[in-house]
């Protein structure tokens, strides 16, 4: 559920299960209530479509598509990148916008340049359906151990891998729709 604290980015919570130790020291106060402790952190997770957009709602479409077309920064992306460790590899980079981490550490020494259009949208579409499997499956940890291992609902696929175009980010949107609704198990 999401929830709003007035002067503060959106959090999305995270149910019982602890945040990833990896994203702890990601997680600063911008991100966390202001009574920030051990137990917030296990209570709270980040909304990484916010930390990628500025956009506070992710069912607004068209500020998400703005904020696609005047590209994503590479800040954005690399603080991004940092706060899920299914990213921390090049590879996952590549699938997700279509730049290796390679290009991407280049291009950080202007850090306030931009992606196209095109891999803002895959950076998004990525950061979206990041936040729904955090909202679906409770926390970042097992967020990130389901997108990474084969899923019968998608024949066998691992959900990371059919980011790579739409239609596979659409096929992961809709097995997490299934998922929260209890059509599969």
């Amino acid at each position: 559920m999401d929830a709003e604290i007035p002067g503060k980015p959106p959090i999305v919570s995270a149910g019982n299960k602890p945040a990833a130790a990896s994203t702890s020291s990601f997680i600063g106060a911008e991100c966390l209530p202001k009574e920030s402790s051990e137990q917030a952190r296990d209570a709270w997770t980040i909304n990484f479509t916010f930390l990628l957009t500025g956009v506070s709602e992710q069912n607004d479409l068209s500020a998400l598509y703005r904020a696609a077309v005047s590209g994503v920064t590479l800040t954005a992306l690399s603080k991004f990148a940092q706060s899920v460790d299914m990213l921390s590899s090049d590879s996952m980079l590549i699938k997700l916008i279509g730049l290796s981490g390679r290009t991407i550490r280049c291009r950080l020494k202007i850090p306030h340049e931009r992606l196209s259009s095109d891999q803002s949208a895959r950076a998004i579409r990525g950061a979206l359906l990041l936040d729904q499997a955090v909202k679906v499956i409770g926390s970042l940890e097992l967020a990130e151990e389901w997108m990474l291992k084969p899923s019968i609902g998608l024949d066998g696929g691992k959900p990371i891998d059919l980011l790579e175009n739409s239609i596979g980010g659409q096929l992961v949107s809709d097995l997490l729709t299934r998922l929260e609704y209890g059509v599969y198990q």
